[in-house]
């Protein structure tokens, strides 16, 4: 019997719910009272939950206790993920509720910057010669992107020779070649005048074009995912506009057992 998990990188979400207090003055202040919802499979597709459900069942009954009853502070009800990834959802709140306004624009300000990059880099490799606007000593963001590839290879070809040598004889052949293409790659970052780059150092480059790609659309997605994340805090941050936060408590129950 053998089994394969897979893990894969997503976005959870928090859920809020704010609870203006009835009391004119200490509506003012904010109680916050969070709960984490999701559970943990520590087998593959088996997540029972029962016990972990205890938590996020007082919250809901907190719901429906305080819209019958209106509190006088102001209530924000906080539904977390990322439990079991060292409370990341609860880190992630805290850590939008205390960031400062100028620091959040500034993240904003870089991610657009990343954003806009990575489209521009793939519009070029969308050109009919990608390759010519790749060689070395062109410039614009394709020409940018490659330097970062041939960089990052050069340092990946010296990690494999050195593991290689340290495995000692038996690997002379490939070690050659290894360093013969390091060379080449290296050559390449040195800002080569375009007519002296070779036919073979220009066909490394075309085969270093799907790379930047998958990396690019790599960055754009993760650069589209924390925008996202920085608005949902703005819209957050907004939501308890000026209250000052009085107290947090985090439920953390237990049904007595998985069952």
């Amino acid at each position: 019997l053998t089994s394969n998990v897979v893990w894969e990188r997503v976005a959870a979400e928090n859920v809020f719910c704010l609870v203006p207090g009835a009391d004119k003055k200490l509506s003012e202040e904010l109680v916050v009272v969070e709960a984490f919802y999701d559970s943990t499979a520590w087998a593959y597709d088996w997540s029972p939950g029962a016990d972990e459900a205890s938590s996020v069942a007082g919250l809901l009954h907190l719901a429906r206790h305080f819209k019958e009853n209106p509190p006088g502070r102001s209530v924000l009800l906080v539904a977390t993920s990322g439990h079991a990834q060292g409370l990341a959802g609860w880190r992630e709140f805290l850590w939008a509720m205390q960031a400062k306004g100028k620091y959040l624009r500034d993240l904003e300000r870089h991610q657009r910057d990343r954003l806009d990059q990575a489209k521009a880099v793939l519009q070029a490799l969308d050109e009919e010669t990608p390759v010519t606007m790749a060689l070395p000593g062109a410039s614009g963001p394709l020409a940018k992107a490659m330097d970062d590839e041939l960089k990052q290879e050069s340092e990946r070809m010296a990690q494999e020779l050195t593991r290689l040598r340290l495995l000692g004889d038996g690997n002379e052949a490939r070690i050659r070649a290894l360093t013969d293409y390091r060379a080449q790659i290296r050559q390449l970052t040195w800002g080569l005048a375009p007519e002296l780059v070779s036919a073979q150092q220009r066909e490394t480059l075309e085969r270093m074009l799907p790379r930047i790609r998958r990396a690019q659309e790599a960055i754009l997605a993760d650069a589209e995912e924390q925008l996202a994340a920085l608005r949902s805090s703005r819209d957050m941050r907004g939501m308890v506009a000026v209250r000052e936060v009085a107290a947090c408590i985090s439920l953390h129950l237990s049904s007595g057992g998985d069952s």
